[in-house]
């Protein structure tokens, strides 16, 4: 966990490591009167702090011109003009190491009629730095006195997992799984699925059974147990292959799997769970035989 704590002391905090991913917005041509801050004595108000939701307006990145987003306050000196945010979508995107869920958003209603706050989507690849100028602090409604939306410790922590193994090059699940041998995952605990590009903080393998492996990972939102068999890979399953590509090299079709069953995607993962499955079946058979 000193490794941990360290992480979060100077890594996080020295955004110096992701300024070489952070896209720069100019945006002079709106005034400070247009804006929703206002500078006081060096210092712009209203405060914001990590894990606000902001309104944001990112102009000329392709498909994004002149469009409105929402995104999510990541580093925000009092004293710049400039701050850096991460968008989010309610759009479904697969899992990934820089695209996750965080689930739903306390208050985060983005339109007043609106009564069922959906999933917000983290965009992490497209971090950027944006000017206060094309920001509107999300409120929640009705609050008095006015409150931002803001996610949860949790939500942020899940953030800071991916910018760990992003751009930190910090293992995660899904990685250390694909390369470790040629096993398959059969048994697991049922949050594992949603936990794939989590921060791995340790893992044990118990191959007393050389058929079937135990396994333990300790990550950073939890401890997982599961147990994996060797397939015996061949083209029988080509028939299965819809969503997830067959490759006749062992090594890379299990990663396509894995990752299948990993994206969140319940197509992929409900493939991913046939191809595996059938492969289990003919891993007992050989076992009776």
């Amino acid at each position: 966990m000193t490794q941990y704590n360290n992480f979060n002391k100077v890594s996080l905090n020295n955004l110096d490591t992701l300024h070489k991913v952070i896209r720069t917005v100019n945006l002079n041509h709106l005034t400070l009167q247009q804006s929703n801050f206002k500078c006081t004595n060096g210092v712009y108000y209203p405060l914001l702090n990590r894990g606000n939701i902001v309104r944001c307006e990112f102009i000329g990145i392709g498909s994004e011109i002149d469009d409105t987003h929402y995104a999510i306050v990541w580093d925000c000196p009092l004293s710049s003009e400039s701050i850096t945010v991460i968008p989010i979508t309610s759009k479904f995107v697969e899992e990934s190491k820089r695209t996750f869920c965080l689930g739903t958003i306390n208050n985060f209603f983005t339109d007043k009629n609106n009564t069922v706050i959906k999933p917000s989507y983290v965009y992490l690849n497209k971090i950027k730095e944006v000017s206060r100028k094309r920001l509107t602090p999300w409120v929640i409604p009705n609050s008095n006195p006015t409150q931002l939306v803001t996610l949860s410790n949790t939500q942020i922590d899940r953030i800071k997992d991916a910018i760990a193994i992003t751009y930190l090059d910090e293992e995660y699940i899904v990685g250390k799984l694909c390369s470790t041998g040629l096993q398959l995952p059969i048994a697991y605990d049922n949050d594992l699925l949603t936990s794939g590009y989590r921060r791995l903080l340790s893992i044990s393998i118990d191959k007393s059974d050389n058929k079937q492996h135990k396994i333990k990972i300790d990550s950073t939102n939890s401890v997982f147990n599961l147990k994996c068999f060797y397939p015996q890979y061949d083209n029988s399953v080509k028939p299965l292959c819809n969503l997830i590509k067959y490759h006749k090299n062992h090594f890379t079709f299990r990663e396509n799997i894995l990752k299948s069953l990993f994206s969140n995607n319940p197509n992929k993962v409900n493939e991913a769970k046939q191809i595996i499955m059938h492969f289990y079946n003919k891993f007992k058979n050989n076992l009776t035989t």
